[in-house]
């Protein structure tokens, strides 16, 4: 998905996964999704495997390693509150901001939190259930890489989408926030 605000930006995208910078970033990404939740690693190589057998499954994975196969680039934007819509539910969205910027603040609402991002900071969430919005940057530029996995694509495949994380529902986000809530923060 090449979001608007870097459509006009062709030359970009010739050779962007052949780039040795971006394959370490999507490759790091593969190695902390390994870790940090192996069974939805496992459903993406299969989705992965499944996609390169079919005759329009190359334009998803044509030289990108990272398991997540949807990318999402943001340029110098100040986003607004949202939900990620094309997301998976039951899925991990990473968050990695480059560039000459200060002062980003990426703000989760449903937890009433927020917390500073500074360049190469990597942020995992849930962005097709939560709502979150990064705003307050400036300086000279900011990239976000937000890879994800379009929540229609086991679907489209016929495969059972990863079901060890449940939907994070706002009934959910209501029951966790009453049983820990949370503590204000301080930016400094």
């Amino acid at each position: 998905m090449i979001t608007a605000d870097t459509r006009h930006n062709v030359e970009l995208w010739k050779d962007f996964f052949n780039s040795e910078p971006i394959q370490i970033v999507l490759r790091i990404i593969n190695m902390v999704l390994e870790r940090l939740d192996p069974e939805f690693v496992k459903a993406l190589r299969a989705l992965n495997t499944s996609l390169r057998g079919k005759k329009d499954g190359k334009r998803f994975l044509m030289d990108n390693p990272c398991y997540l196969i949807n990318l999402a680039l943001h340029c110098n934007q100040d986003g607004s509150s949202h939900t990620d819509s094309k997301s998976l539910h039951s899925g991990w969205d990473p968050m990695v901001a480059f560039g000459r910027y200060v002062g980003c603040k990426m703000k989760w609402r449903a937890f009433e939190t927020e917390f500073m991002v500074y360049a190469t900071d990597f942020t995992f969430g849930r962005g097709a259930g939560l709502m979150h919005q990064a705003l307050g940057w400036g300086g000279s530029g900011r990239m976000v890489f937000v890879p994800f996995v379009d929540r229609r694509l086991f679907g489209y495949q016929s495969m059972p989408r990863p079901r060890q994380f449940q939907p994070f529902y706002w009934k959910d986000q209501w029951g966790l926030k009453s049983a820990i809530p949370p503590k204000p923060l301080r930016l400094n």
